[in-house]
């Protein structure tokens, strides 16, 4: 409803194009949010093959703020 009503108050195309740019990229954002804690949570499942190591556990990551554990994983969910 918000992206519509910002629609009819537009009235250029360029308006218009950067209007459904920054909906994408909203899109985009979004997503990788949910990648990013996917792969955390992943990375917290220790793995029987690997006797119980995880990426997080190797890495040193339990002690480390939860800013920067999330944008390691935003970093890695992106690669």
């Amino acid at each position: 409803k918000v992206v519509q009503l910002v629609r009819e108050k537009i009235d250029t195309e360029a308006a218009s194009i950067c209007l459904d740019i920054a909906k994408i990229s909203a899109v985009l954002v979004m997503v990788n949010h949910y990648v990013a804690c996917g792969w955390y949570a992943v990375g917290t499942i220790p793995a029987k093959e690997n006797g119980g190591v995880t990426w997080v556990g190797s890495n040193h990551m339990e002690h480390r703020s939860l800013v920067y554990k999330y944008a390691t994983s935003l970093h890695w969910s992106l690669g």
